[in-house]
């Protein structure tokens, strides 16, 4: 059964949407399984089109265009994928709990239900990847950061120090090398700001890395139950249709029978009338002698 039949009401044996009313509890299973299934669809999409943006956002970031409110949007976009996300997953399971009728619109419906978890496996990986590629940007710019401190912190590492003449110069431009140094300080008060910051969204992402991973390992079990319940089915199925050659092969028998048995009776009929007639002719001739 297609999901356009699922929406319009229908069921497999051409059941309409007042069917639901006459099936009772089977008609609200039906009408919360099309409705799960529509979110799941929409969240799907949605979940694409998010990591979409996303991708975008983050080739900007640490270039010219990178930005406080880019960084915004980006942390609001990844929230929301995340949290689209665990829904989905719950309602996935959800729905591979309300199986139909007949065995044959339960396969139906697991095989539809196989395809949304294919597409969201999908999604979820996109979103994985798109939130690594953030991250490892990330720490390339703490990275990067932490050395220009250090660098600015110790202006003569790697040399053997200042010489004379540097010492003089610097001792009589003590005010001047006074405020560059508080301008220093105040930059690398500044970068560890920043660097807090960017380790703060790192450790986000972790978390949400670590999130899609627990939704995949579920996903993965919902897979294994429902591949056993789709291997139950498919027995059922084989069983049914078993249970309905052999009932047909008793029915042909019992048809072969009862033709035998009133081609029995017309012959015997027949006899019957043939000694009648036998009977009467005999009967006639006696009486005119």
């Amino acid at each position: 059964m297609s999901y356009a039949e699922l929406a319009s009401g229908g069921r497999a044996g051409g059941r309409g949407g007042t069917g639901f009313d006459a099936l009772g509890g089977q008609g609200d299973a039906d009408a919360e399984y099309i409705r799960l299934t529509q979110q799941v669809t929409d969240a799907l999409g949605e979940m694409l089109a998010n990591v979409s943006r996303m991708s975008g956002l983050v080739s900007k970031l640490g270039g010219p265009k990178d930005s406080p409110r880019l960084r915004d949007t980006l942390a609001e976009l990844s929230e929301t994928t995340r949290l689209l996300a665990r829904r989905t997953g719950r309602e996935i399971r959800i729905i591979g709990t309300l199986d139909g009728g007949s065995p044959n619109e339960v396969r139906q419906r697991k095989m539809q239900q196989n395809k949304l978890k294919k597409d969201f496996e999908a999604a979820l990986t996109s979103f994985k990847e798109i939130e690594n590629v953030k991250m490892q940007k990330e720490k390339a710019f703490v990275r990067k950061a932490r050395a220009s401190i250090s660098a600015k912190s110790n202006p003569y590492a790697g040399h053997d120090g200042p010489s004379d003449a540097t010492a003089l110069l610097a001792a009589q431009a003590q005010s001047q090398e006074q405020l560059r140094l508080n301008s220093l300080e105040n930059e690398i008060d500044f970068n560890d700001e920043i660097i807090a910051e960017r380790e703060s969204e790192i450790r986000e992402i972790e978390e949400t890395i670590g999130e899609v991973n627990e939704i995949f390992r579920d996903l993965a079990e919902i897979v294994n139950e429902q591949g056993e319940m789709l291997g139950e089915i498919d027995n059922n199925i084989e069983s049914t249709v078993s249970h309905t050659d052999g009932a047909a092969t008793q029915l042909r028998i019992a048809n072969d029978y009862h033709k035998s048995a009133r081609n029995k009776q017309f012959c015997c009929y027949g006899i019957i009338a043939l000694i009648c007639i036998a009977v009467v002719v005999a009967l006639s001739v006696g009486l005119k002698k």
